[in-house]
């Protein structure tokens, strides 16, 4: 279902989230925030091809800045990243949801790439603070 992460440039940090249904892979959406604090954001398109999990690439530029303090706050939450599991399932005999999603985390620390996967109803508490994070750092960054 997946394809390899393809962690751009200078990531710190790759978000995707993959519908487990191919025909709502419309909702497919992801993001990366780069060393310097750039971040990029990317979403499928209404009519793209539902064979593939991406059809709209990254943009040329970011569309938001992260400032200094920012990104230092980011690479310290990233930092008990690799003790997180592989991956994180629903329960055993839990109910699917009725639009199951799937997100894959990638981050740098160390210069070490790491991936943990996600099924909805199973995030972690530590992922879900690093999306929290993630939205607060990117509701105050500056437009690019």
């Amino acid at each position: 279902m997946w394809p390899s992460p393809e962690l751009p440039d200078r990531a710190l940090l790759l978000h995707e989230q993959l519908a487990e249904d191919e025909h709502e892979r419309d909702a497919n959406s992801r993001f990366y925030v780069r060393d310097d604090g750039a971040f990029f954001h990317s979403r499928n398109r209404a009519a793209g091809d539902p064979g593939r999990p991406w059809d709209t690439d990254f943009p040329d530029k970011p569309v938001r800045q992260l400032d200094a303090g920012a990104v230092a706050e980011l690479r310290a939450a990233l930092a008990g990243f690799p003790r997180l599991a592989a991956r994180y399932a629903r329960p055993p005999g839990a109910p699917a949801p009725s639009h199951p999603v799937t997100e894959r985390w990638t981050a740098v620390v160390d210069g070490r790439p790491r991936t943990v996967v996600v099924e909805e109803d199973a995030v972690p508490p530590p992922l879900a603070e690093l999306r929290a994070l993630i939205d607060r750092l990117v509701a105050a960054s500056a437009r690019a």
